[in-house]
């Protein structure tokens, strides 16, 4: 996300510019929460645009990635009973094996989510579309063998 140079130009009357970097972060969440809006009740997703997330029972959109071949996740099926076994009745726990092709089903996956645990990928584009204040955790870990060479192993630690 790029903001014009006016905006992040330093006062010369402030030696730390932490005003002026608040303003400009608060400027790209308020542009970057109204585009979200217009988008999804261009979309349809009227119902979504004004969504805040539910502190009270949060849905969480668990993405495990097992039929993907390549990186997949471990340890999935391990964190999400530990998971489910920890928090019980406190979480909606919406368990996704692939993520829809189609970008409207997408939108809505991740539109109803307040919560989004996944492994690393492009899919977390997708979370412009969650409710302000939602929370997402990106599993990532990458491993080298003794030759050098890159392979990929996602667990939760």
């Amino acid at each position: 996300f790029f903001l014009p140079d006016w905006i992040i130009e330093r006062k010369n009357d402030d030696d730390s510019g932490k005003e002026i970097q608040i303003f400009a972060e608060t400027l790209a969440n308020q542009t970057l929460h109204h585009w979200r809006k217009t988008i999804l009740r261009e979309m349809g997703f009227i119902h979504l645009a004004d969504r805040e997330p539910n502190r009270v029972r949060p849905r969480v959109l668990f993405f495990d990635r097992m039929l993907e071949w390549r990186r997949r996740w471990l340890n999935a099926n391990a964190t999400l009973a530990l998971l489910s076994g920890h928090f019980q009745d406190r979480l909606e726990i919406v368990t996704v094996e692939r993520i829809p092709t189609n970008a409207r089903e997408q939108i809505r996956l991740f539109g109803e989510a307040d919560i989004v645990i996944a492994p690393h990928g492009a899919h977390f584009a997708n979370a412009i579309y969650m409710p302000p204040n939602s929370l997402v955790v990106e599993i990532k870990l990458m491993c080298k063998t003794g030759d050098n060479r890159e392979i990929w192993h996602q667990k939760a630690l």
